[in-house]
């Protein structure tokens, strides 16, 4: 009822009266939200978008899609006009036609109970893995659209408020500052970074013979790098620096020959990366 925010069965034929309406479709409701101006509903294979500005001309428009997933009804938030949400299979993006998934780089891991909230570009989102029953925080940034991968922080609540991203933090209950405003707990975050199969679409016997990582680090950054052989599921540990200045370097690496390669980077404390430059050879056919 207008008015008398408690009262949802006052049906009285005026203006100021509840409003209520049937669905006929199947399952719980798992989550709802205002975008864009109208207030969306979801279950799980369901999105129910509400026009209209007063009740008389209600329309209730059902698109069977990917929806909220149930116990994910927190992981709402809108980025820049796009709301992101988490549905069973990974999360979506909602522009106002259809929903698109984003988190293919999440691999066949699934994760449920989503918390999510957005601050400027990003999108964050605690999840839980059904691989290791641990919590994970991961940032989708919409301008760059990639993920980052934080660390095992439970979020029960986010709240963007003057320039910060506050959080609830699931198990003791405490308000974290995510962009650092508040008390530091420590320094050098620690981060870490690894690169896809290198080697397999080079044809003719050419192979990787130079890598060169250049790189600027601050004082008292560490860095690590490992480069893992023919999916062989160990890492070999090819360079490690600790800063002791402000400095930018080079880093030569030659790799051993083999089929295909990953390289992984490794690091605690403020570090950028500018170019990763690979020498190609030919090699014989043997």
């Amino acid at each position: 009822k207008l008015g008398d925010f408690k009262n949802w069965n006052c049906f009285m034929g005026i203006s100021t009266d509840s409003y209520v309406a049937s669905c006929g479709t199947d399952g719980q409701w798992t989550g709802a939200i205002t975008h864009l101006g109208y207030p969306i509903f979801f279950k799980e294979n369901y999105l129910h978008k509400v026009y209209g500005n007063y009740p008389s001309n209600y329309q209730i428009q059902t698109t069977e899609c990917r929806g909220v997933q149930k116990g994910c009804g927190k992981s709402l938030a809108i980025v820049n006009e796009k709301l992101f949400y988490k549905s069973i299979n990974g999360i979506c993006v909602y522009d106002g036609s259809l929903p698109s998934e984003i988190s293919q780089a999440f691999g066949d891991i699934r994760y449920s109970e989503a918390v999510g909230g957005s601050h400027n570009n990003k999108y964050y989102v605690s999840m839980k893995s059904e691989e290791d029953n641990k919590y994970y925080l991961f940032v989708f940034d919409n301008t760059v659209g990639l993920w980052h991968k934080e660390d095992n922080f439970k979020a029960n609540d986010f709240c963007s408020c003057g320039g910060e991203i506050y959080a609830i933090e699931g198990t003791e209950n405490r308000i974290y500052t995510l962009l650092g405003s508040g008390e530091k707990e420590h320094d050098g975050v620690k981060w870490m970074a690894e690169t896809g199969i290198i080697g397999t679409s080079m044809p003719d016997k050419k192979y990787v013979s130079n890598i060169i990582f250049r790189m600027s680090l601050d004082v008292g950054s560490q860095i690590n790098i490992s480069i893992q052989y023919d999916s062989s599921g160990s890492w070999d540990q090819v360079y490690h620096a600790t800063s002791t200045r402000l400095m930018s370097f080079s880093i030569p690496i030659k790799p051993k020959r083999c089929d295909h390669f990953r390289i992984k980077i490794e690091g605690a404390g403020s570090a950028k990366i500018f170019s990763i430059t690979k020498t190609i050879e030919q090699g014989s056919d043997i």
